[in-house]
């Protein structure tokens, strides 16, 4: 046979045919028909290719560090020179080890060619030698197994949390302020009546204090982590204090392949298809043979395999355009192929880039172009292939397409159509419910910023570090429960909506992008509830605690006080009845112990103390008198004459 066959019914062996019937069944459907696709001319071109298959031989080894003395029978004890010099010896043993290449190269020989080609471009393990080991110590404790105890310092104990180290703690009787508050009867208008007054502290003796009793007095507890003892088991060698490599080398053998094809046409553009498909295919593909195995050099044996076959060159036109379309083998393996489905999907991608000029797709064009181009068989399988595999939104899939198309379409093209598609499955099989993330978003940050702030005012003056962690651990545990909550309402509002879809364009759910959107925002949310949380520790007004509870109690205020000034005013006509409750000033009938006590609540009001106006003495208003008149009093009247004497003097 000559090496070109140069007319169409040259093609005896009918590859021409074969190669066109492939085309058109691919085609069938997408826009065109098989009678679509028709043949303008065929030719065969022999072919001779040969594969060079190169083994090469070498030693190469693998340690394994085990904790505590796990020695084998060759040990070299602490000799980590003895032990690298062992280990090269055996890498160059195995480089030239006779026996395992000579069993290896007739095991190869022995092997059919089209076999032994499909090895190529692999690794094969010939043999391990015996292991062998070497110990050294634990760097981080030195051999001993136990390291300094961070928790304590190595001292042993750590300061008492409860007194601060001082050994000294606030006295439970009196709160720290070194007096309580007493009753008395006095005889006051020809009868007894109870008076308060403060007392000294009978525990604290008016100090205020106590031995703390936790430390008892020593201002420093037991460290639990390493029980008094100042060291701790080393984590690092899991307190053996050594450790022990042991290292196995092998004998390898690696292969690379080269091709070299001898043609009239279509060599080197065959060549270089080879390369990049793998020998595997040319192995399945065409017969071979091994006709040269010898030494090439030291460390590499040759081996060459020779196959014969046939390029088949098929023209062929659909809608009047022509292509040119070429395989090898029998039946034909198309490796040149001309990208036909740029050209019939030509219309179809410019009108979805107009519709998606700004980005985005209508649910109602996504529906269209899903019910008019479905019924293509490309297409449909490219939506297919895409919502089974897709994990990302972003996720470049144009080799979905070109997978689809079998490379009779363009890069550019199948990114373009694939970009297209993934907005499409987006519209009409959502992947999360977009409207139940975002509200739950909002509603997670809003309870982060509020649990974050409550914290930190509260708490950040007196244990810093423990606020932080605790509103950080809060957020933590609520975009966890939150995220459960949205996640399995998001999934089932999800269910609902692609009910309609066929279960192979459904695409894999991934709530667990807006899960991070939402926790990247409760992070926002803990940072800007812990600044303005410091603040308000700092200053008392900018409290949001406090803004909430005098929001409550002026609303109850608000709704009590005519009431209240009205019954008031019956009975004590010094009294103003219109906003305010004040002071009574010369009058023959003194203001109750009750009233006292509201004007005292109200003046603490006025400048800032977060105490409800309730006419009652609790320890809460106490504290804050304390605070605000710089002093201990010793009954209600004092501290009610020392108020009205300093609104008087303002």
């Amino acid at each position: 046979m000559q090496d070109r066959i140069s007319s169409e019914n040259d093609d005896e062996l009918g590859l021409g045919d074969n190669l066109l019937l492939q085309i058109q069944n691919l085609a069938n459907g997408n826009q065109v028909s098989k009678n679509d696709v028709k043949k303008i001319s065929s030719q065969i071109f022999p072919f001779n290719t040969k594969i060079f298959v190169y083994w090469q031989f070498y030693g190469s080894y693998a340690t394994q560090t085990l904790k505590g003395d796990a020695s084998v029978d060759i040990h070299f004890g602490d000799n980590k020179i003895d032990f690298e010099e062992y280990t090269q010896s055996l890498l160059d043993l195995a480089q030239n080890d006779e026996q395992s290449r000579q069993d290896f190269v007739e095991n190869l020989k022995a092997t059919k060619a089209n076999e032994a080609i499909k090895f190529s471009g692999s690794t094969k393990n010939l043999g391990d030698y015996e292991k062998f080991s070497f110990s050294y110590y634990c760097g981080s404790c030195s051999g001993r197994g136990l390291v300094r105890c961070n928790n304590c310092g190595g001292r042993g104990n750590v300061g008492c949390s409860s007194c601060g180290g001082s050994g000294r703690s606030n006295c439970f009787a009196c709160g720290g302020t070194g007096s309580v508050l007493s009753y008395r009867q006095v005889y006051q208008n020809g009868e007894y009546v109870s008076q308060s007054y403060y007392a000294t502290c009978y525990s604290c003796g008016g100090s205020g204090l106590q031995t703390c009793g936790s430390c008892y007095g020593s201002g420093s507890l037991r460290c639990n982590s390493c029980r008094g003892s100042g060291e701790v088991t080393c984590q690092k060698c899991s307190g053996y204090g050594i450790f022990t490599d042991v290292r196995t080398v092998s004998i390898m053998a690696k292969s690379s392949a080269n091709i070299k094809t001898s043609s009239k046409k279509y060599a080197n553009e065959f060549d270089e298809f080879a390369q990049s498909a793998g020998m595997e295919l040319l192995s399945e593909k065409i017969p071979f043979e091994l006709v040269e195995f010898n030494n090439y050099s030291s460390d590499i044996e040759l081996c060459v395999y020779e196959g014969n076959s046939h390029f088949s060159e098929l023209q062929y036109q659909i809608l009047d355009k022509t292509y040119l379309g070429v395989g090898f083998a029998n039946p034909p393996y198309a490796f040149i192929k001309s990208k036909f489905f740029d050209d019939l999907f030509a219309d179809e991608i410019e009108c979805l880039e107009k519709i998606g000029l700004d980005g985005k797709i209508t649910k109602r064009e996504a529906y269209s172009f899903f019910n008019k181009y479905a019924s293509q068989s490309v297409l449909d399988k490219s939506m297919k292939l895409i919502a089974s595999i897709r994990r990302d939104k972003n996720e470049e899939l144009g080799y979905a397409v070109r997978q689809s198309c079998d490379d009779y379409i363009s890069d550019e093209s199948a990114l373009r159509l694939s970009a297209m598609m993934k907005g499409v499955l987006d519209r009409i099989s959502p992947v999360y419910s977009g409207l139940i993330w975002g509200l739950g978003g909002a509603i997670f940050a809003i309870f982060a910023l509020i649990l974050t702030e409550l914290n930190l005012e509260s708490s950040f003056s007196r244990t810093p570090f423990s606020a932080i962690f605790q509103s950080a651990f809060g957020v933590f545990v609520l975009s966890l429960v939150l995220g459960l909550v949205f996640y399995t309402l998001s999934s089932l509002s999800t269910l609902l909506k692609r009910r309609k879809i066929p279960k192979e364009y459904r695409q894999k759910m991934r709530n667990k992008d807006p899960f991070k959107k939402m926790a990247i925002c409760g992070v926002f949310a803990w940072i800007v509830g812990g600044i303005y949380g410091y603040f308000a520790s700092q200053n008392p007004t900018l409290r949001l605690e406090n803004r909430v509870e005098n929001f409550v109690l002026e609303q109850i205020e608000i709704s009590e006080k005519f009431i209240k000034d009205y019954e008031i005013c019956e009975k004590f006509k010094t009294l103003n009845c219109t906003n305010e409750i004040l002071p009574v000033k010369n009058s023959e009938i003194s203001p109750s112990y009750e009233q006292k006590v509201i004007f005292i609540q109200q003046t603490l009001r006025q400048n800032g103390y977060n105490v409800a106006i309730d006419g009652k003495f609790g320890k809460k208003t106490i504290n804050a008198c304390t605070k605000f008149l710089g002093k201990s009093f010793n009954s209600i009247d004092e501290i009610y004459d020392e108020m009205l004497r300093r609104n008087e003097g303002k």
